[in-house]
């Protein structure tokens, strides 16, 4: 006979003296590998058969495992010594039997419908124990892994006791059994007694947690049990087929009409099918459905049916028997939203209903028509029950960051219709969470705005403290937030022995220790200062006063670089901020990233410099519509707003959204007239060198902002980064700074692709600018001005193999153009050419070059001009090395007066380890000063 572990041999005297509190609970773990039931060994099953001294054995529990298929007789062999321990103590009040961890090989296969000595044994068990005169409750249950996918293929189909009134789904199967279920059904259906009213034996609880009481071999002793005595509660939690519960919920219904307490767990069914055997429990006071079992295990994955569009919130499927009154008795409801929407039809529904509870798995919440359907049960709710308060129950037991963000993300784009759904919840309970981020789940909870308290159950323990302090931080109107049925004044305190250890000590700690540190650092102000700068270098921060560069996913992740650096007490200034966005994720993450990162600009005392690189919203893995839109300019606008406040001197923005820019919105800039400037509060701030790309701050609200920022602030320094439209509206924008001393615009431009330029456009005069980089086509432009660019000392023409010049114009007629404006000249002229095609040669052969710099004349005296020269291309990774070359002999000879050189050919430092091409340069140009080999600068001798 088994032991309670195989280390663990106990005495028949010490097994007695444990059971001499007649009321006390007898366990008996059964594990197949232990020794044999008959074996001569003492274990508890002897050991009970044999007591003398328990009169009163009131609780009696048994929990069978197995591994191997050779463990089925000795189940068998422990199922009868557990009838006869029943059979001995008529007193015994509470029973429980459980099977967990049966092996595949060791399973009720339905080739015999279950072992014959092992069916035969525990059919003898359920008839003891249905004669127990004071049986209070009865649990028989399967373990998860017992009630499986493979189970629910395998089980066969329940044949009725008495068939139903009306034909079942089921009734095809019993015309012509199966002949996989061949020999296993009797020909005569066992007759069943007609539903007894209540007698005067004990009333009892009954739990079915498994699909083996339904096998045909159990089935008339589970209706006999029901029909026996009094059921005050019963609950039915197994994975069986559709087909089955259309059979036995209506029986089972039959036999314990006066049942006060359901809980169905797992019921699989249709909704008109399901209510209209509950509505039949007239006197029913407690009611708790749902489609998926209450295991920790994957759910079952389903949908809720998104309404026609052209549903009406309050309309009314017109095939439903509208019934005047039922359940009106129930009290306490927990179901899910489908079964709710079923049940509130009638004209009075539910009229003594107290406690409301919908339950759903979090995967629900992403279904399109789940909003719906809430909007139509609050709608009805409001009319018929308007105190009573709603509890929302979800599980979320798989993948519950992405689930959870997705959420959000849905919250999101749907807008008022969200609120409108689930605004009205005002208890919110999660279930099975496990061991993921606090943030995540703390963030979601902002989508239900009427929630006041939030019940939490199956966290990892050690997260608990940290979960309602981040509740509490996010989700300010929640009231109350209770862990495990324990409220947050109970939950487990942090022990104070670690902090008595020395700061030296712990630095030591510290050091050996990883993502976990940022966990240490929100315990204590003291393990603040000593954790998070040890966990902000790891994390590639090491000087957050001078420089805090880090990038942020559109993932939920918790304790990363920015939530350290918000919650570290020691950070109050930094001089240059610099965040990138990564592209992909949810929309919703990346919209609080910005509201992150605009809380920990804000507490910063001063800020020099930010730079930030933006996401499309066209790259994000979520849905993105105007509502989505309008919330991405507030939440940037603020941020912007912020970082000026704290008087930010340079400002760089790169990436765009997903609108293009639309002009015709805003307003525009003419001579005299004056711009509304309602993005920017202040009228005065101390940027003075801006980079921007237009697509993201001259998109609807962001061209008001930029003009209002660079209208109010000194300018000094402006870099536009690439853009291909928009060129005239620059120009526009340049003509209000003439403070400017830097200027970089977009590589391509064309001011539509003609000269001369439209007369009525702003022609910037720029006379404090000294630095420009710049296309032809700008440069063009500003040379129209009255004494243009007059202290210019360094000018640097964009143009590549592409280049958009105007029509009939090439680099030698802009240099002729540049020259005739004054004798005065730029000091230094650089070049920038970029060699983008791969068919170099052959664009090179056609005459491409030639076009671009001008005939041989014009350009022989345009190149003296030229005097640094900044080539780029692009064919390629792995191009040998003497293409590289041949490029250089074609493209050198044409600029004879180059006093510096910069080569980058998008290969790294690889060029620069060939010495074949630095003695090309040497040699074309021998007294050059200057060679930079991509961006690596060579040492000349």
């Amino acid at each position: 006979m088994p032991m309670a572990s195989s280390s663990n041999h106990l005495t028949p005297f010490s097994l007695l003296m444990e059971f001499l509190d007649p009321t006390l609970k007898s366990e008996v773990n059964f594990d197949g590998n232990f020794v044999d039931v008959d074996a001569q060994y003492f274990n508890p099953f002897t050991a009970l058969r044999f007591a003398l001294f328990i009169p009163n054995l009131q609780n009696f529990s048994a929990t069978f495992n197995a591994s191997t298929s050779s463990d089925i007789t000795r189940i068998a062999r422990g199922i009868r010594s557990c009838h006869r321990i029943v059979n001995k103590f008529p007193s015994i009040r509470n029973v429980a039997v459980e099977f967990q961890a049966i092996a595949y090989d060791a399973r009720f296969l339905p080739s015999g419908g279950m072992n014959d000595l092992l069916k035969s044994d525990f059919q003898a068990l359920l008839d003891t124990i249905a004669d127990l005169p004071h049986l209070e409750s009865l649990r028989i249950a399967t373990g998860w892994h017992f009630d499986s996918a493979y189970m629910l293929e395998l089980f066969p189909s329940v044949k009725p006791i008495h068939p139903p009134s009306q034909p079942t789904t089921a009734s095809s199967l019993f015309k012509k059994p199966s002949k996989l279920y061949k020999n296993l059904f009797p020909r005569r259906t066992p007759e069943r007694t007609a539903a007894a009213a209540p007698t005067q034996r004990t009333p009892m609880t009954f739990s079915i947690d498994t699909p083996i009481l339904i096998l045909p071999a159990f089935y008339p002793r589970t209706m006999s049990i029901l029909g026996s005595r009094p059921i005050t509660a019963l609950r039915l939690h197994m994975l069986i087929a559709p087909m089955d519960w259309g059979t036995i919920l209506p029986e089972i219904v039959q036999t314990v009409p006066h049942l006060a307490e359901l809980t169905i767990l797992g019921v699989r069914m249709p909704v008109p099918a399901l209510i209209e055997s509950i509505s039949a429990l007239h006197q029913l006071t407690l009611l708790t459905m749902d489609s998926a079992p209450d295991f920790i295990s994957p759910p079952s994955f389903r949908a809720i049916p998104t309404p026609p569009l052209n549903s009406e919130v309050v309309s009314t499927p017109q095939s439903r028997l509208i019934m005047t009154a039922y359940l009106q008795n129930l009290t306490t409801l927990a179901v899910r939203p489908e079964h709710l929407d079923a049940l509130l039809y009638p004209h009075n529904p539910l009229p003594a209903l107290k406690i409301l509870c919908l339950r759903v798995e979090l995967l629900d919440l992403n279904s399109p028509g789940t909003s719906l359907l809430m909007r139509k049960i609050v709608h009805r709710l409001r009319a018929t029950h308007k105190s009573l308060p709603l509890t929302f129950d979800v599980r979320a037991n798989i993948a519950p960051e992405a689930l959870m963000c997705r959420t959000l993300d849905i919250a999101l784009s749907q807008g008022q219709t969200w609120d409108d759904a689930f605004g009205s919840i005002e208890h919110l309970r999660v279930r099975d969470y496990g061991e993921f981020s606090c943030a995540v789940l703390a963030r979601w909870g902002t989508v239900f705005r009427g929630a006041r308290k939030i019940s939490l159950s199956g966290l990892a323990s050690s997260s608990s403290e940290r979960i309602i302090a981040e509740i509490h931080r996010t989700c300010p109107e929640v009231q109350t937030v209770t862990v495990d049925g324990f409220i947050e004044a109970e939950v487990g305190r942090w022990a104070d022995t670690f902090l008595e250890l020395p700061d030296d000590v712990l630095l030591i700690i510290f050091q050996h220790l990883g993502p976990e540190l940022y966990a240490l650092a929100r315990l204590s102000r003291r393990l603040n200062l000593l954790a998070l700068p040890v966990y902000l270098a790891q994390s590639g921060v090491p000087n957050p006063p001078e420089l805090c560069e880090f990038r942020l996913v559109n993932h939920p992740m918790g304790g990363d670089v920015l939530s350290a650096l918000s919650s570290a007490v020691y950070i109050t200034q930094t001089k240059h901020l610099s965040c990138e966005f990564t592209s992909g994720g949810n929309v919703s993450c990346y919209l609080n990233h910005i509201e992150r990162l605009t809380s920990f600009i804000r507490k910063l005392s001063s800020i020099d410099q930010v730079s930030l690189s933006l996401v499309d919203l066209g790259n994000v893995d979520s849905e993105v519509n105007e509502l989505v839109r309008q919330r991405w300019r507030r939440t940037f606008e603020v941020l912007l707003n912020v970082v000026l406040e704290r008087s930010c001197t340079s400002l760089t923005i790169r990436g765009a959204p997903y609108l293009k820019p639309d002009l015709s919105e805003s307003a525009r800039l003419v001579s005299g007239s004056t711009i509304e400037l309602s993005a920017l509060a202040q009228t005065n701030s101390s940027i003075h060198t801006f980079s921007f790309h237009p697509l993201t701050t001259l998109s609807h609200f962001g061209i008001r902002w930029t003009f209002s920022a660079l209208r109010s602030s000194h300018i000094s320094i402006l870099i536009v980064f690439c853009s291909d439209f928009l060129d005239l509206k620059l120009v526009e924008l340049l003509g209000k700074l003439p403070a400017l001393t830097r200027l970089s615009l977009p590589f391509k431009a064309d001011l539509h692709g003609n000269r001369p330029f439209v007369s009525d456009r702003i022609i910037p005069s720029l006379p404090n600018l000294r630095s420009l980089t710049t296309a032809a086509p700008f440069l063009l432009h500003f040379l129209l001005a009255e004494n243009a660019l007059p202290v210019l000392e360094n000018l640097e023409i964009r143009t590549s193999a592409a280049a958009a010049l105007p029509s009939k114009w090439s680099l030698a007629r802009v240099l002729s153009a540049l020259k005739e404006r004054g004798p005065k000249l730029p000091p230094v002229i650089t070049l920038e050419l970029t060699l983008a095609h791969r068919q170099f040669e052959l664009w090179l052969r056609s005459g491409g070059f030639r076009a671009l710099i001008g005939t041989e004349v014009a350009w022989g005296e345009a190149s003296k001009l030229i005097n640094s020269l900044h080539l780029r291309w692009s064919i390629g990774y792995g191009v040998k090395i003497d293409a590289c070359e041949r490029i250089l002999q074609a493209v050198l000879p044409h600029f004879p007066f180059l006093s510096s050189l910069s080569v980058d050919d998008g290969t790294g430092h690889e060029m620069a380890a060939q010495a074949s091409v630095l003695a090309l340069i040497l040699e074309t140009y021998p007294d050059i000063r200057s060679v930079t080999l991509n961006n690596f600068p060579v040492a000349l001798e």
